[in-house]
């Protein structure tokens, strides 16, 4: 049966799986996490390594008749699973108004050892670094065409919040290599959603919770920083911690391990940060470890961690997408459906 599953999803790695209506992309969506957990239960019975490169890249199309918005690109597999919930988010929150693909790189590398590369030598030659950059922009060039009308703009997610250190010379590399593409897309932060939501939201004290990458590339504390917001992260321990959280119990579908963690986690958190009422999601595996221990978790950690706000930057960026920069109004008043939108 394990063997059947790898099949199946080895077999995506060459498709584009195409729906006409969001509920039927949002029903083999849940097939595909089922697929995703059965490959790595193959993988981890003949001890192999399970990690975001060891997944098949994907390509998932809702493709709706009339679409009144503007078609979302959205650049996922970093990991796996982070990127369908986020497919999952954007079907439920836009239904059938606009055409969505998610475009899973899983095979991009590593974005943390990326930056901590980058972080420990002044050689501009990085390895780890320049491929993550391209095959950021090749899945943005690539991931555009799979849209039927070229001659639309395109709002861009990138699914990984580390990946987003990354992303200004993505545009660079765009700008000067492939003019038309980055004329013709918006790329959405999910850091700058983010950060707009929690600085709109007042009097809080935020805590920060980041892969180690993002920490280290400082993406949300420096601009907290910057706009005088009072935040926390967990020390270098705890960090170690979650990363591992991360790693295992998400990436690698171990949902015991990220059960187990989560609560040992959270309750020294919520021992050492007692103020703490705004949760910030810096990595796009934090709510769905969140929701796991909502679900499964001790009744204590499940009050604590429903009596937080929490920040999801994939919620926000989804929200932030429904209003178009004043670039893009024209080529969307020019063509059918899109004149409803100004």
């Amino acid at each position: 049966m394990v063997s059947g599953a790898r099949t199946t999803i080895l077999k995506l790695q060459y498709m584009n799986r195409k729906f006409k209506h969001y509920q039927y992309a949002m029903a083999y969506a849940v097939q595909y996490q089922k697929e995703l957990f059965a490959y790595a239960r193959d993988r981890q019975k003949k001890n192999l390594p399970v990690s975001d490169q060891d997944y098949p890249n994907v390509v998932i199309h809702l493709s709706v008749t009339n679409p009144t918005m503007a078609p979302l690109l959205m650049i996922g597999g970093m990991g796996p699973l982070a990127g369908i919930q986020g497919f999952k988010k954007a079907c439920s929150r836009f239904k059938n108004s606009r055409d969505i693909i998610l475009y899973q790189i899983c095979n991009t590398p590593c974005r943390t050892k990326a930056i901590e590369e980058s972080i420990k030598s002044n050689d501009v030659l990085f390895f780890n670094k320049n491929m993550v950059v391209q095959a950021l922009v090749n899945a943005i060039v690539k991931g555009q065409t799979f849209f039927t009308n070229d001659l639309l703009p395109v709002d861009v997610m990138v699914l990984c919040n580390t990946a987003h250190h990354f992303l200004k010379e993505v545009k660079t590399v765009l700008k000067k290599n492939h003019f038309p593409v980055y004329r013709k897309i918006k790329i959405q932060s999910l850091i700058d959603s983010a950060i707009n939501k929690t600085i709109a939201t007042s009097e809080r004290d935020v805590l920060i919770l980041s892969s180690n990458g993002t920490r280290q590339s400082k993406l949300y504390t420096k601009r907290l920083q910057q706009n005088s917001i009072k935040f926390h992260e967990p020390d270098e321990i705890l960090q170690q911690h979650l990363g591992k959280t991360i790693s295992r119990g998400m990436k690698g579908f171990e949902n015991n391990y990220a059960l187990h963690q989560g609560e040992k986690f959270f309750g020294i958190i919520k021992a050492q940060y007692p103020g703490i009422n705004t949760l910030l999601a810096g990595c796009t595996e934090i709510p769905l470890i969140m929701n796991l221990l909502k679900q499964n978790g001790r009744h204590d950690t499940r009050e604590f961690l429903t009596g937080i706000e929490v920040i999801d930057p994939v919620t926000e960026a989804l929200e932030d997408t429904s209003y178009f920069q004043q670039k893009n109004c024209k080529s969307y008043k020019k063509y059918g459906n899109y004149r409803r939108l100004y």
